[in-house]
């Protein structure tokens, strides 16, 4: 009776997971649309994402009390807008407008619950399409409106983005519109390390112990064993 209670939920949950993993790989070309939409995208912007609300809630907290911030897709963001390069933009455009870059969505991860650490929103015949990313979790979602389609990020894809985004906002100017990230970027700065004085071979560090010159260090010297020809022992 055991053995088939367990092959029965083994069966349920083999099915739920296939209906889920179907679900989700039919969302790919469903999104086509609303993710190739930014090859004809006329603005782009760059947003920050506040603290993480699992992680950070004291410091998510704080930064909701400040009025330079926004909501999209019911995840909050600051402002204004991280500015972009031309070349900035063409990488975006090209990482997030390629089938290759996505996956069908796994499941919720061990990550704390999705936390879009950027927001890429660009408009395209007046509607306006945002695509939020998620590090900590590998993922992404594309939304406009009541559409929303989410997806696992492809290791090259996540890699890319991150080196790039990541760069874009370490570069920029410390603003006031940034205290929580500005303050704990100044404080991430490596500071200079001090050399290590440099000693002579054989010579001890002085950190290390040294022995004390007043006391006498006896030297002992144990008997040694030699076995006699009648297999009798003796003590020399």
């Amino acid at each position: 009776m055991k053995q088939k209670i367990l092959i029965l939920g083994g069966f349920i949950v083999f099915c739920t997971l296939f209906s889920f993993w179907r679900i989700s790989k039919q969302a790919l070309p469903a999104s086509s649309d609303l993710r190739t939409s930014i090859l004809q995208a006329s603005k782009i912007d760059l947003k920050k994402g506040l603290p993480h609300q699992f992680f950070e809630p004291e410091a998510l907290k704080q930064e909701l009390d400040q009025e330079n911030t926004v909501q999209i897709a019911d995840f909050p963001f600051y402002t204004p807008s991280i500015s972009l390069t031309d070349s900035q933009k063409e990488k975006i455009i090209s990482l997030l407008s390629s089938d290759g870059s996505i996956r069908p969505f796994k499941g919720e991860k061990d990550c704390g619950g999705f936390h879009p650490d950027f927001a890429v929103s660009w408009t395209t015949d007046n509607t306006d399409v945002h695509a939020l990313i998620c590090f900590g979790c590998s993922e992404i979602i594309f939304t406009s409106g009541p559409e929303r389609y989410r997806f696992d990020l492809s290791p090259p894809a996540k890699k890319e983005l991150k080196k790039l985004l990541n760069h874009v906002f370490s570069d920029r100017e410390p603003h006031a519109n940034f205290p929580y990230y500005t303050h704990h970027q100044i404080n991430r700065q490596r500071q200079p390390r001090t050399p290590r004085p440099l000693r002579s071979a054989g010579v001890p560090p002085a950190s290390q112990p040294q022995p004390n010159p007043g006391r006498t260090l006896w030297k002992v010297s144990l008997p040694t064993f030699k076995l006699s020809p009648m297999g009798n022992s003796r003590v020399f």
